[in-house]
């Protein structure tokens, strides 16, 4: 359970305590198959790299994980795939670059689920401000707002407000971050939201 709990440490900008709980979490999984367990480690791992601005030196301890991951069964249930494809993106796109992410957005739209929806929407934003669009970006982030805020995703609606400011050039206005207890808007902002 401790590595699903790496957003909370990393909202309280506590990635020691996220690297902590992955360090000392023990499990031995049986040979030759991919578990839920699998997922939750590789998913912290990478919102723990995007965090810290360390995704190009992560991805390659991660990426045969996520080639695990594809190959498995739990590509089959859409609250496990429709994640896995905005952590894909969201790491291409903390790299600086494009490839692909278009192909991830499309899919995740085709999930017909809101909160798919909201993470293409996410995705979408910032791979318009890599293409250098902040036109195209701001529509994307506004999308992710209302369907965010629709559906009580508050902070994928609070960290589109930030990029969405950003976007305009305004300061952010925080009160709801520091309402969320998040202590470091920018860095977490690079995890839900990267490309800007």
């Amino acid at each position: 359970m401790l590595r699903y709990c790496t957003q909370l440490h990393l909202i309280a900008d506590a990635p020691e305590k996220a690297r902590a709980d992955l360090d000392a979490t023990h499990w031995a999984p049986p040979g030759g198959t991919f578990h839920i367990q699998h997922w939750l480690e590789l998913e912290a791992k990478a919102e723990l790299a995007l965090y810290e601005g360390t995704v190009a030196k992560v991805a390659p301890t991660i990426e045969p994980t996520f080639q695990l991951m594809k190959r498995s069964l739990l590509t089959r249930v859409q609250m496990l795939r429709s994640p896995m494809h905005w952590l894909l993106g969201r790491l291409v796109l903390a790299r600086g670059g494009t490839a692909g992410v278009a192909r991830r957005v499309a899919r995740l739209r085709r999930e017909r689920v809101d909160y798919a929806r909201v993470f293409a929407a996410l995705l979408g934003a910032g791979l318009e401000a890599q293409r250098g669009d902040p036109v195209a970006a701001q529509t994307q982030l506004e999308e992710a707002i209302t369907l965010a805020d629709r559906h009580h995703m508050q902070l994928h609606a609070a960290m589109a407000r930030f990029r969405l400011a950003q976007v305009r050039d305004r300061a952010p206005n925080t009160d709801e971050l520091d309402r969320l207890g998040v202590h470091d808007p920018d860095r977490l902002a690079d995890v839900y939201a990267p490309g800007f």
